[in-house]
């Protein structure tokens, strides 16, 4: 597989810089990218509630304020008496625990009242002494003073008392102008619902001391208004109820788990958790320790970690929502103080009590990721919820995203530097890669884990356009590289297969089975004496364009031309199905050429033009070979090796049998079903210790003639006797091929030797083999 350094090179540094931005851009708390993040975020989320399954039943319930309820019992607010009448009924349907999403800072009946009904009993008993009024007349009138209720908040107080599981919220100052002496409290009710463990405190003082600011910014009220005394004192716990702040888009996403009051400098747990607490018969003093340092809040059950909620620094909690608005089961409030409610559906339950989007006038509507009506009692329900499932939904810090993005981004970057895959083929896996993060995203989301996935996507998307481009230039480049280089050397059609498939050109050397093919004009020097520069030069170009063509139209590829010689490759740099056979028919087409090409030059007065051709198959190394050093840079594309040394050696063995064409046996055994070739010889070759067969290459299937079919069986025929030293029967083999054709350069080559050996015969052991002394 071969890889663009370069695209490698370039992907990495658009990646890291990537990387450095998103990490200065979410330290320093930017929000650009956020608004997008988000809406994957609730995308994730609608994905989930279409897929998934929510056939299930929850551990919490709503008391619904609802339209229903506003219709029996009035308008809203109602008397406490009817809250103290919900606890009553709730205690009695066996929840586990109760939580107020609703303050109670003033008293249910005015002061004005209150007097007025103990004035009123005053006068009238006054007045009976006085005997004003007499006893009938005064016992009816106390009665009717009677009647007016002002001790509803104590009723309400008497069922909290009784019940011992009610949280009860809290409403809160935010800013330090707003006039607090209205309300009248005791601060030692609802502090003790404050966070009392509390780890890294003494890191966050030392921290403003240090640079006057938080390192933890948790959400600040300037002040907690509790419920009125008589209600905060006999409750279970007094929280706020306070969901914190939507994000950027105005969606909520969370829900704020610490309160800071700036007044008392003291730390508060969120309404929900108390109401769990209860629940789990828990408290917050000796259960509960908040941990600014580890962005978390642990809860212990007998000495032992029982739950933890992980939070942001600030102490905000992502929510892990369940479904669309009204999730959880909402019974109407009426319906319980009425005894309307199957104890089913309440008992072992824990209750929330709340506005739902029915009650007109009482609005408490939140926009969630999947809701943009969810009353803002389910945001507590779902907090309380998750807790139970151990199911909270945290965000991936910058430590663990950049390790995504690196791997991911580094995919894509392997992927567009590979050179063998077309554009269609590298597209198809760049989204393969973006689809995957984007399933790992939505399976991690499920389990709780939220990853980036818009910022990610930009970064890979980036990356993919630009190394696209990238590509594309070098491609270009590449493809003009590919045409400069062989244009000339190689088939206009392979070169277009090599600009579509730069892959098959592989840089370098490697080793091939390719065939070698050499060629040489017989007697050029003599032939090259008899003409002037001008006339020598366009008569090379003439007999270098026709051997050039031939080879081209064969789908070799011209290695070189040294003078007259030709040095071609056939297998490279595009493989061939038969390399050694079109190196043959080339060769055969080769010397047909020259008969027209002798006619042409015979009547300009030049002798006849022959030329020889060695041709050689097997292991050779073929690439890009020559200098790469500085400025000095010079390739040829090329082939080396014995084998190829071969080829040349039997070109120049023609001279010596008188031949044209010879062949190794190498090549004989890749072509001989589809030519007609005679064997020559079986010689070795200068500098090689091993002999080899040589054929004369005579012309394709099928298309030799009659008088050369003859000339064939009879060389044949000597060849054998002489192989078996029958000099005398060989020799009259080979005078007979001669009369043949009185120019088989082979029949007389032999005829000398059978006389030489005559006189003088071979050693014993003599297998045939002839060395050649010269190259």
């Amino acid at each position: 597989m071969m890889l663009r350094k370069n695209i490698i090179k370039s992907g990495y540094i658009i990646l890291t810089f990537m990387i450095f931005i998103y990490i200065i851009y979410t330290n320093l708390g930017m929000t650009f990218f956020e608004i997008f993040e988000v809406k994957t975020y609730d995308m994730r989320y609608k994905a989930m509630d279409i897929f998934e399954k929510k056939n299930r039943e929850y551990d919490v319930v709503i008391a619904g304020v609802d339209e229903k309820s506003l219709i029996e019992i009035g308008k809203w607010p109602w008397e406490r008496s009817i809250h103290g009448k919900l606890v009553t009924a709730l205690t009695e349907y066996g929840v586990k625990s109760i939580g107020f999403d609703v303050s109670f800072t003033e008293e249910g009946v005015s002061k004005d009242k209150i007097d007025y009904k103990k004035n009123m009993k005053t006068i009238v008993a006054t007045k009976y002494k006085q005997g004003i009024i007499p006893e009938q007349d005064a016992i009816e009138l106390l009665k009717e003073i009677n009647k007016l209720d002002t001790d509803q908040d104590y009723e309400f107080a008497l069922a909290l008392k009784k019940a011992k599981n009610t949280v009860i919220g809290t409403y809160n100052i935010m800013d330090i102008a707003e006039d607090i002496s209205r309300f009248e409290y005791n601060k030692i009710y609802y502090q003790k619902s404050r966070f009392y463990k509390i780890n890294g405190i003494l890191d966050e003082i030392k921290e403003v001391g240090r640079t006057g600011e938080r390192r933890v910014k948790p959400f600040e009220i300037y002040k907690i208004i509790p419920p009125i005394d008589i209600i905060a004192k006999f409750a279970y716990g007094i929280a706020p109820y306070d969901v914190g702040r939507p994000d950027i888009d105005g969606v909520l996403r969370g829900i704020v788990t610490v309160t800071k009051e700036n007044l008392s400098n003291l730390y508060f747990p969120p309404l929900y958790l108390l109401v769990y607490l209860k629940s789990e018969n828990l408290s917050i003093k000796d259960n509960v320790v908040l941990d600014l340092k580890n962005s978390k809040i642990d809860i212990f059950k007998d000495e032992k970690l029982y739950k933890t909620i992980p939070t942001n620094i600030n102490g905000y909690q992502r929510l892990f929502f369940y479904g669309k608005g009204h999730t959880f089961k909402y019974i109407s409030y009426t319906d319980i103080i009425n005894k309307r409610v199957d104890k089913k559906e309440l008992e072992n339950k824990i209750v929330l009590v709340g506005y739902t989007d029915s009650a007109k006038g009482l609005y408490d509507l939140r926009v969630t990721p999947l809701d943009p009506n969810t009353p803002g009692v389910e945001l507590h329900a779902t907090a309380i919820q998750n807790l139970i499932d151990n199911k909270f939904m945290k965000r991936i810090e910058v430590k663990g995203e950049v390790p995504l993005l690196f791997l991911f981004g580094s995919l894509i970057i392997f992927i567009l530097s590979i050179k063998d895959i077309n554009l269609a083929l590298s597209n198809i896996l760049t989204n393969s890669v973006i689809v995957t993060y984007l399933i790992l995203s939505y399976i991690l989301f499920r389990k709780g884990l939220w990853i980036e996935v818009f910022y990610p996507i930009v970064v890979f998307i980036l990356i993919y356009l630009i190394l696209t481009i990238e590509n594309y230039f070098l491609e270009g480049k590449e493809k003009k590289y590919i045409r400069n280089v062989f244009g000339h050397y190689i088939s206009p059609i392979l070169v277009e297969e090599l600009v579509k498939k730069p892959e098959m050109l592989k840089l370098g050397g490697e080793k091939r089975e390719l065939t070698a093919f050499f060629s040489d004009i017989q007697g050029f020097t003599s032939i090259s004496e008899k003409m002037s520069p001008e006339e020598l030069v366009e008569f090379l170009n003439d007999y270098l364009s026709v051997s050039t063509n031939i080879i081209l139209e064969y789908k070799g590829t011209i290695d070189k031309y040294i003078g007259d010689a030709v040095m071609a490759i056939f297998g490279a740099p595009i493989q061939l199905e038969n390399n050694a056979l079109n190196a043959c028919f080339a060769a055969l087409e080769y010397q047909e050429k020259l008969v027209e090409f002798r006619e042409k030059y015979k009547e300009s007065g030049y002798p006849p033009i022959y030329a020889r051709i060695g041709i050689n198959s097997g292991e050779m190394v073929v690439g890009n070979m020559g200098c790469n050093i500085g400025e000095n840079k010079k390739f040829n594309y090329t082939i080396i090796g014995d084998e190829v040394n071969l080829a040349s050696r039997l070109e120049g063995a023609n001279k010596m049998y008188g031949t044209y064409i010879m062949i190794s046996e190498n090549t004989y055994k890749k072509v001989k079903e589809d030519v007609e070739a005679r064997l020559l010889d079986l010689a070795r070759v200068k500098g090689k210790k091993v002999a080899v067969k040589t054929y004369e290459l005579m012309a394709k299937k099928g298309e030799l003639s009659q008088e050369k079919l003859k000339l064939k069986e009879l060389y044949e025929k000597g060849l054998d006797f002489y192989f078996n030293k029958e000099w005398k029967k060989s020799k009259e083999m080979f005078l007979k091929a001669i009369e043949v054709d009185e120019n088989d350069g082979p029949s007389k080559l032999y005829i000398k030797r059978i006389e030489e050996y005559i006189k003088n015969p071979p050693p014993e052991d003599w297998d045939g083999v002839y060395t050649f002394t010269t190259k």
